[in-house]
């Protein structure tokens, strides 16, 4: 079975470049949302472009073979809290000087005025201080519920009470042989991945039509469940570039529980002993599994890059 891990590693940018911050600055705010917070830079006017780059994280970049992307910088002392956003202007507007090459046509300013946005809304919320957290993945899970028939062999339907109470054989039939049928219900979870660095369609192809072999948990919804339980029905996959220029991927998958009342995909109701049991061939007495078993857990794993703390 192909893996859905990536060799595309998260490492957050270390700021080089010479800097000051403000008096006045840092300002924080928490609200229901997470941590957020705003700082107040300046730095010489020349040497802007370079900070700005290291805050936001140079993108994509190759090291020794392997495949890095360089995320925004962290907060001080939040390793979970990123930059997010960042506006320059000259720190002094009036103090003007004319540009050696352009002469009196572009302004040339001595300091540069930066307003840095840091936040940690797209964390993952996988363990703590960020050690299972890009701070760069974002998970979200819905569930919508269903409801299914389910048929079996007609039967005839009488009327009780006509002939012999006792005797079954003597009621009277009152019409047409009739379907025996059971609602059955389950719910389909989606779970989304966004901003992933990577992607492994072959293996995400490969499952398709599966089952769980094993158990699933969802640490966002605070459930389990049990193998057999979860039928992998589809996905959706959409590539996006970010504010960067980096690849990075959404995807959805919808994932259909059927476990009530001891139900699983390779059962079936039995109408008669009116309960779900697993099928067997009456020739030689193998398992009947419709529903061939996968690892579908790598799926719903939160994430697929991971930061280098």
């Amino acid at each position: 079975m192909s893996s859905l891990s990536s060799s595309i590693a998260y490492v957050p940018s270390i700021v080089t470049v010479d800097h000051d911050e403000l008096e006045n600055s840092p300002r924080e705010r928490h609200s229901d949302r997470g941590f957020e917070a705003t700082r107040l830079l300046k730095c010489e006017w020349e040497a802007r472009m370079e900070l700005a780059e290291q805050l936001m994280g140079e993108g994509l970049i190759q090291v020794e073979g392997a495949q890095i992307i360089k995320v925004g910088a962290r907060y001080p002392s939040r390793n979970d809290t990123q930059v997010r956003s960042i506006d320059v202007v000259p720190f002094f507007p009036d103090d003007v000087v004319a540009d050696p090459l352009l002469g009196d046509r572009v302004a040339a300013h001595r300091e540069a005025l930066f307003t840095v946005g840091y936040n940690n809304f797209l964390d993952t919320g996988q363990g703590p201080e960020g050690d299972d957290n890009d701070g760069n993945e974002q998970t979200e899970e819905n569930i919508d519920t269903f409801t299914e028939f389910i048929t079996g062999p007609p039967f005839l339907v009488c009327e009780k009470g006509i002939g012999s109470p006792g005797d079954p054989a003597s009621w009277q039939t009152i019409g047409e042989s009739i379907e025996q049928t059971k609602l059955v219900s389950g719910f389909e979870w989606v779970f989304t991945r966004k901003n992933q660095a990577g992607l492994n369609a072959a293996a995400e192809l490969e499952l398709l039509g599966h089952v769980n072999a094993n158990e699933i948990k969802s640490t966002k919804l605070a459930f389990t469940l049990n193998e057999q339980t979860i039928l992998y029905k589809g996905a959706n996959l959409r590539s996006g570039r970010s504010v960067r220029g980096v690849l990075n991927w959404d995807t959805s998958y919808r994932l259909a529980w059927r476990g009530m009342n001891g139900a699983t995909w390779n059962k079936y109701w039995d109408f008669k002993q009116a309960k779900w049991v697993s099928p067997i061939r009456c020739d030689n007495g193998a398992d009947i599994v419709p529903y061939p078993l996968g690892q579908l857990d790598q799926l719903v794993q939160p994430n697929v890059g991971k930061v280098q703390a």
